[in-house]
């Protein structure tokens, strides 16, 4: 007898479009000094939502080396290494890269999306994203709001906490196209921040 997996979610968490791009903070920069990011993390973990898509439709989510899949998280997630980043204390500009990605695959096809630039100023991020048929892209796959997240500066640290990551339109075209169905949608949630949120230290003195 066959058992088949069945995910029902108890809420949305798609949020609507106007919440997902294009909010711009209106408090005060308390701070604009800049920083190279020396070493650093972060840890993001599917949305509920993303999860119980993914469950329903037998599609795995695996690691892009060097990044590593977590393992005391509630749901599936990622922990990506740092590689470099310039960016301002309030974090408002500058960039910072990620090394390795993820996988998203089935027995039959698969999708990876590696090597991210999270751009402060836009609010997007951007990664390489290669499907089953070789093929390899540079496109936006997120967008987010700093001013969502939970920020703890205390130098050489920056810890970032609460950033949710909203599915930008290439990316769920690329992801939709390559499984044959919808499993995502434009600005929903796909993952957040792991409870170890993510880490940043900066180098000795600012620029």
């Amino acid at each position: 007898m066959s058992v088949t997996r069945r995910c029902i979610l108890a809420g949305s968490l798609v949020l609507p479009a106007a919440a997902a791009v294009g909010l711009t903070s209106t408090a005060a920069r308390a701070n604009t000094s800049r920083a190279q990011v020396e070493i650093g993390w972060n840890r993001k973990v599917l949305s509920e939502q993303t999860n119980c898509t993914l469950l329903n439709h037998d599609v795995e989510l695996t690691a892009v080396e060097p990044a590593e899949l977590t393992t005391d998280t509630p749901r599936p997630g990622v922990h990506y290494p740092v590689g470099e980043g310039d960016i301002s204390l309030d974090l408002q500009s500058g960039s910072v890269t990620f090394e390795g990605g993820f996988r998203l695959q089935t027995s039959d096809t698969a999708i990876e999306v590696f090597d991210f630039t999270a751009d402060l100023s836009s609010g997007t991020a951007t990664a390489e994203i290669r499907t089953g048929s070789g093929s390899c892209e540079r496109v936006e796959v997120f967008a987010f709001d700093i001013t969502e997240a939970e920020v703890d500066l205390v130098p050489p640290e920056i810890t970032v906490a609460e950033l949710p990551l909203y599915a930008r339109q290439p990316f769920v075209e690329a992801v939709n196209q390559t499984f044959g169905v919808a499993l995502l949608a434009e600005d929903s949630v796909f993952a957040h921040d792991a409870a170890a949120a993510s880490q940043l230290d900066l180098a000795d003195g600012l620029l």
